[in-house]
């Protein structure tokens, strides 16, 4: 029996789906089951959520080199509302990227803004690239005039109230843990949880159909992050997501 094989691969990160294929001589009942059998396993192993998105996406782009950057406000600098804040992140992007064209350098980032946990204040969380300049954590630092700038490199040491962040799964947590659309806050409709620069590197992804019982090809020194699935007399789901090389810390 063949089985519909998602393959993402994101940098060292790389995730395999794999679930039943819906059959012409199946049955209106079976259908429905395996229908449900697949939507009850991808509730955790959905790649269309923003975090698995951004996971897929700092996977690609960053590495233990580059920082985990976040900026606060100075009392009576705060911003009015969300669409503020926003302006204040695009005025700090720009004078990144100003000064880094006049080196030649590239820009990399991915951002999200925040304001419901803690005090209840606006505050910004930044991955972006580092380009070798010795003066590189100094300059972002004194682009920000709204406050305090904290910079660290990725996988160093923990963030904010002490989490400690040791993988893209928990980067990309810790990044969309605050949804826009949640508590009393002037949102406008549709905003993302997160926003990043253009000409990202996107994962690679390969879909196929194999025979049932095809191992999936994980490297021996590959560490496992997760591996699950659910199977019965209606339908089959498998979700392993693994990493094929460690992630270096500084």
């Amino acid at each position: 029996m063949k089985r519909r094989r998602k393959t993402i691969i994101a940098g060292n990160l790389e995730k395999v789906i794999e679930s039943s294929i819906q059959l012409p001589r199946d049955t209106p009942q079976a259908r429905r089951d395996k229908r449900k059998t697949s939507r009850e396993a991808k509730k955790a192993a959905n790649h269309r959520t923003a975090q698995e998105h951004l996971e897929e996406l700092l996977a690609c782009n960053f590495s233990s080199r580059d920082y985990f950057v976040t900026l606060t406000y100075s009392k009576g600098e705060e911003p009015k509302n969300r669409r503020e804040a926003k302006k204040h992140k695009a005025q700090y992007i720009r004078r990144i990227r100003d000064a880094r064209r006049r080196r030649g350098q590239p820009l990399c980032w991915v951002w999200s803004i925040e304001c419901k946990h803690g005090k209840g204040r606006y505050h910004h969380h930044a991955t972006i690239n580092a380009v070798g300049f010795r003066e590189d954590i100094e300059e972002l630092e004194s682009l920000w005039p709204f406050g305090n700038v904290h910079i660290e490199t990725l996988f160093n040491a923990g963030h904010d109230q002490g989490e400690t962040i040791n993988s893209w799964i928990d980067l990309s947590r810790y990044m969309t843990k605050e949804r826009p659309e949640e508590g009393k806050d002037t949102t406008p409709n549709g905003w993302q949880v997160y926003s990043c620069s253009r000409g990202m590197k996107k994962p690679i992804v390969k879909a196929e159909y194999v025979e049932a019982g095809t191992p999936v090809t994980i490297p021996p020194d590959a560490i496992i992050l997760l591996n699950e699935g659910l199977e019965n007399q209606y339908g089959y789901f498998h979700y392993t997501k693994f990493l094929t090389a460690p992630i270096v810390k500084k």
